[in-house]
Protein backbone atom coordinates (compact mmCIF):
# COMPACT_ATOMS: atom_id res chain seq x y z
CA UNK A 1 0.00 0.00 0.00
CA UNK A 2 1.19 3.41 -1.16
CA UNK A 3 2.48 5.80 1.83
CA UNK A 4 -0.05 8.33 0.04
CA UNK A 5 -3.02 6.29 0.45
CA UNK A 6 -2.09 5.89 4.33
CA UNK A 7 -1.43 9.52 5.32
CA UNK A 8 -4.86 10.30 3.23
CA UNK A 9 -6.65 7.54 5.56
CA UNK A 10 -5.30 9.16 8.71
CA UNK A 11 -6.37 12.31 7.95
CA UNK A 12 -10.01 11.30 7.13
CA UNK A 13 -9.78 8.94 10.29
CA UNK A 14 -8.92 12.04 12.70
CA UNK A 15 -11.83 14.40 10.95
CA UNK A 16 -14.49 11.92 10.92
CA UNK A 17 -13.27 11.40 15.15
CA UNK A 18 -13.33 15.27 15.60
CA UNK A 19 -16.72 15.42 13.81
CA UNK A 20 -17.94 12.76 16.11
CA UNK A 21 -16.09 14.12 19.17
CA UNK A 22 -17.83 17.57 18.37
CA UNK A 23 -21.09 16.20 17.94
CA UNK A 24 -21.20 14.24 20.95
CA UNK A 25 -19.93 17.00 23.32
CA UNK A 26 -22.67 19.46 21.56
CA UNK A 27 -19.80 21.57 20.72
CA UNK A 28 -22.25 22.27 17.85
CA UNK A 29 -25.35 23.71 18.30
CA UNK A 30 -26.92 23.88 15.06
CA UNK A 31 -27.67 21.17 12.68
CA UNK A 32 -26.29 22.92 9.55
CA UNK A 33 -23.11 23.12 10.85
CA UNK A 34 -23.12 19.60 12.30
CA UNK A 35 -24.17 18.79 9.18
CA UNK A 36 -21.28 20.64 7.22
CA UNK A 37 -18.47 19.08 9.77
CA UNK A 38 -19.86 15.46 8.67
CA UNK A 39 -19.50 17.34 5.16
CA UNK A 40 -15.78 17.87 5.19
CA UNK A 41 -14.67 14.02 6.11
CA UNK A 42 -17.12 13.08 3.62
CA UNK A 43 -15.65 15.68 0.97
CA UNK A 44 -11.99 15.05 1.43
CA UNK A 45 -12.38 11.39 1.31
CA UNK A 46 -14.26 11.50 -1.72
CA UNK A 47 -11.24 13.66 -3.85
CA UNK A 48 -8.68 11.44 -2.10
CA UNK A 49 -10.39 8.34 -3.23
CA UNK A 50 -10.83 10.22 -7.00
CA UNK A 51 -7.08 11.08 -7.01
CA UNK A 52 -5.84 7.53 -5.64
CA UNK A 53 -8.13 5.89 -8.23
CA UNK A 54 -5.95 8.35 -11.19
CA UNK A 55 -2.76 7.98 -9.67
CA UNK A 56 -3.28 4.28 -8.83
CA UNK A 57 -5.62 2.49 -11.30
CA UNK A 58 -4.24 -1.02 -10.67
CA UNK A 59 -4.65 -0.70 -6.63
CA UNK A 60 -8.03 -0.84 -5.32
CA UNK A 61 -7.41 -1.45 -1.98
CA UNK A 62 -6.22 1.96 -1.62
CA UNK A 63 -9.61 2.89 -3.00
CA UNK A 64 -11.68 1.11 -0.98
CA UNK A 65 -10.07 1.54 2.52
CA UNK A 66 -10.34 5.97 1.41
CA UNK A 67 -14.19 4.93 0.42
CA UNK A 68 -14.97 3.38 4.00
CA UNK A 69 -13.48 6.30 5.71
CA UNK A 70 -16.04 8.59 4.01
CA UNK A 71 -18.79 6.34 4.38
CA UNK A 72 -17.93 5.95 7.88
CA UNK A 73 -18.87 9.73 7.86
CA UNK A 74 -21.98 9.14 7.13
CA UNK A 75 -22.78 6.08 10.20
CA UNK A 76 -21.41 8.84 12.57
CA UNK A 77 -23.64 10.92 11.66
CA UNK A 78 -26.65 9.09 11.49
CA UNK A 79 -25.10 7.52 14.76
CA UNK A 80 -25.41 10.74 16.21
CA UNK A 81 -28.83 11.37 14.97
CA UNK A 82 -30.08 7.59 16.41
CA UNK A 83 -28.34 8.32 19.49
CA UNK A 84 -30.19 11.87 20.39
CA UNK A 85 -34.01 10.09 18.95
CA UNK A 86 -33.67 6.57 19.80
CA UNK A 87 -36.27 5.56 17.58
CA UNK A 88 -37.40 2.46 15.48
CA UNK A 89 -36.61 4.49 12.19
CA UNK A 90 -33.88 6.29 13.14
CA UNK A 91 -32.07 2.14 14.39
CA UNK A 92 -33.23 1.01 10.76
CA UNK A 93 -31.83 4.04 8.87
CA UNK A 94 -28.54 3.37 10.90
CA UNK A 95 -28.19 -0.36 10.19
CA UNK A 96 -29.00 1.01 6.05
CA UNK A 97 -26.11 3.22 6.12
CA UNK A 98 -23.88 0.57 7.78
CA UNK A 99 -24.82 -1.99 4.56
CA UNK A 100 -23.92 0.96 2.32
CA UNK A 101 -20.48 1.59 3.99
CA UNK A 102 -20.12 -2.58 3.44
CA UNK A 103 -21.09 -2.07 0.09
CA UNK A 104 -18.62 0.99 -0.79
CA UNK A 105 -16.07 -1.30 0.63
CA UNK A 106 -16.55 -4.61 -1.11
CA UNK A 107 -17.80 -3.48 -4.54
CA UNK A 108 -14.29 -3.14 -5.67
CA UNK A 109 -13.31 -6.01 -4.34
CA UNK A 110 -15.90 -8.39 -5.08
CA UNK A 111 -18.97 -6.82 -6.98
CA UNK A 112 -21.39 -9.57 -6.25
CA UNK A 113 -21.28 -9.05 -2.47
CA UNK A 114 -20.88 -5.10 -2.80
CA UNK A 115 -23.99 -5.43 -5.08
CA UNK A 116 -26.15 -7.83 -2.20
CA UNK A 117 -25.04 -5.40 0.43
CA UNK A 118 -26.63 -2.19 -1.53
CA UNK A 119 -29.62 -4.32 -2.13
CA UNK A 120 -29.85 -4.94 1.69
CA UNK A 121 -29.38 -1.37 2.49
CA UNK A 122 -32.06 0.00 -0.14
CA UNK A 123 -34.17 -2.70 1.31
CA UNK A 124 -34.09 -1.72 5.09
CA UNK A 125 -34.41 2.20 3.90
CA UNK A 126 -38.04 0.99 2.19
CA UNK A 127 -38.94 -0.84 5.15
CA UNK A 128 -37.87 1.95 7.18
CA UNK A 129 -40.04 4.59 5.04
CA UNK A 130 -42.74 2.80 4.65
CA UNK A 131 -43.14 1.84 8.76
CA UNK A 132 -42.93 5.76 9.17
CA UNK A 133 -45.85 6.57 6.31
CA UNK A 134 -48.48 3.69 7.88
CA UNK A 135 -51.68 4.63 8.75
CA UNK A 136 -52.63 4.38 12.70
CA UNK A 137 -55.86 3.57 13.30
CA UNK A 138 -57.52 6.13 15.12
CA UNK A 139 -56.30 9.03 12.28
CA UNK A 140 -58.68 7.82 9.78
CA UNK A 141 -61.73 7.58 12.63
CA UNK A 142 -60.19 11.20 14.04
CA UNK A 143 -60.52 12.70 10.65
CA UNK A 144 -63.93 11.33 9.53
CA UNK A 145 -65.20 12.50 12.94
CA UNK A 146 -63.35 15.77 12.38
CA UNK A 147 -64.45 16.70 8.75
CA UNK A 148 -67.60 14.12 8.24
CA UNK A 149 -69.60 15.48 11.57
CA UNK A 150 -68.71 18.64 12.05
CA UNK A 151 -72.20 20.51 12.66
Amino acid sequence: MNTLVLILTAVSLFLNIAAWIAARKQMIRSDAALFVSFLIPVCFSAFAVRYVQNAYPLDLSGAAILKFCASLATVLYALNGYLNHRSRFSMIIVIAIIFGLIADVCINLNFVIGGAAFAIGHLLYDFAFVMKQRPRRESASTHMRQYCFQP
